[in-house]
């Protein structure tokens, strides 16, 4: 089954505790974690942080990285990498409110 949407969080030398967070909040949706994949864009990253990571949570997670440097070279990465209807942005220091993606699927 294809989820009905993709969260996407583009990133390039994230903070650990930034990432972590945003990472956290979006571990508490209300939108059943079926109904969606994450995507985390590692963007040319040199400082290792989203090789530490755990996505183990979501059963629709994955890390992609991008070598071409920049947001647009990500954000055009997260495009290629998804078949969902709607595909949402979120930045690396984001936290989400507990029915954000509830919500952007309505």
């Amino acid at each position: 089954m294809i989820p009905t949407l993709s969260l996407a969080i583009c990133t390039h030398n994230p903070r650990t505790d930034h990432l972590e967070r945003t990472l956290r909040s979006l571990q508490n949706q209300t939108l059943p974690k079926d109904q969606w994949e994450l995507l985390l864009v590692d963007n040319a990253s040199t400082n290792g942080v989203v090789d530490t990571m755990d996505l183990g949570w979501h059963p629709h997670a994955r890390v992609v990285k991008e070598a071409r440097i920049g947001l647009t070279m990500a954000r055009l990465r997260a495009i290629e990498e998804t078949s969902s209807a709607y595909l949402v942005y979120a930045d690396d220091d984001n936290e989400m409110a507990p029915d954000y993606l509830a919500t952007m699927a309505r």
